[in-house]
């Protein structure tokens, strides 16, 4: 659950960040659209403009969406792929072609690493045929000195390799942030002691249980050491941990619901099957009994006091049904303890 938010949230930033990238190179194709009107170049400013305008098409494709933002993906390799033949051919004298040293830039934040060594292939397989072409006539309309020809080819091998490179270091880095958000939120959701969830994570998947299910039908089990205090004082905090750890293995045994520690000598299980509620908690009362009995390492007759409930309807809130649970342990522990309290609410 914890690896679907990380990726969610990082789907959402890529989204997020290409849509800010359409429209920064549509600033700046507007912006030389309007130089090279001022510079009399009407033909440039025409390709300027019209490249402009497909770039702010997939800023707007990009805000509707997965399918929408790959159909901007496709429309803008395309586009680009054009703009670079255009380039290339000398339409924009000498220097134009420079501009095509950006594309590695611009493909790793589009397409990411994979998609941007093909694209990259492409666009070098095209200089190559322009520049080379195996004929005495030439493919391009302005003239490129050898020297030039080759100058341009190791200035965009450059500017890809070290995009390239960038880019694998990104990825590996946010790789890294990943794992450690998930190490992170995976010791936020759990017990240091006992391993099993915690307070924060009864609260997380508790709430989401109810809130995204419109006929709710789950149980509950609130589970209390006996005399815990007792123990801990008088067998010491060591022993009092020991014990702790073990009513958390035993109750997990017990059942493949979730459990957790809810506080204290306090533990909960929460299961998606509301007829299983009272059978559970009365193997967990049995089984604790007997193996902490049994158990060499404490040497004592431990007890717990359960307050079951299954739960019926949605229209409870989550502080009620944690009260009608604790309502039913406090009877447990008032009829003598070692015992299990089961309640059905309903409306």
């Amino acid at each position: 659950m914890e690896y679907i938010l990380v990726k969610h949230h990082s789907l959402k930033n890529k989204y997020l960040s290409t849509s800010v990238a359409y429209i920064v190179i549509c600033i700046i194709s507007l912006f030389m659209a309007g130089y090279n009107y001022f510079d009399n170049k009407l033909p440039h400013m025409t390709v300027a403009f019209v490249f402009a305008g497909f770039c702010f098409i997939n800023y707007i494709l990009s805000l509707f969406g997965k399918v929408c933002n790959k159909i901007a993906e496709i429309l803008f390799a395309v586009e680009a792929v054009f703009l670079c033949i255009y380039l290339i051919i000398g339409s924009a004298g000498s220097t134009g072609v420079m501009w095509i040293c950006l594309l590695p830039v611009c493909g790793v934040l589009f397409f990411g690493l994979k998609k941007t060594i093909w694209l990259c292939a492409a666009v070098l397989s095209v200089m190559l045929l322009f520049f080379f072409y195996p004929d005495d006539r030439s493919l391009t309309i302005h003239f490129y000195p050898i020297s030039l020809r080759f100058r341009i080819l190791f200035f965009f091998i450059a500017f890809s390799a070290i995009s390239l490179f960038l880019e694998t270091k990104r990825k590996a880095t946010q790789n890294e942030l990943i794992a450690l958000q998930e190490k992170y939120h995976d010791l936020y959701l759990h017990d240091a002691l006992t391993s099993v969830y915690n307070r924060h994570a009864f609260n997380e998947i508790l709430n989401n249980e109810i809130s995204f299910e419109d006929n709710v039908f789950f149980g509950f089990i609130l589970i209390d050491i006996d005399y815990f205090k007792e123990i801990n004082d008088t067998l010491g905090h060591y022993t009092g941990d020991l014990l702790l750890i073990e009513t958390a293995d035993i109750i997990t045994r017990q059942t493949n619901e979730k459990v957790f520690r809810w506080g204290g000598d306090e533990f909960a299980v929460f299961l998606k099957n509301a007829n299983e509620v009272k059978n559970t908690a009365e193997k967990i009362c049995r089984a604790f009994e007997t193996e902490i009995k049994e158990n060499d390492n404490f040497g004592i007759n431990a007890t717990v006091s359960i307050g079951a409930i299954s739960v019926c309807s949605s229209a409870f809130s989550s502080s009620e049904i944690l009260k009608a649970a604790d309502k039913c342990l406090y009877q447990a522990k008032n009829q003598g303890r070692n015992r299990v309290i089961y309640k059905k609410i309903t409306l």
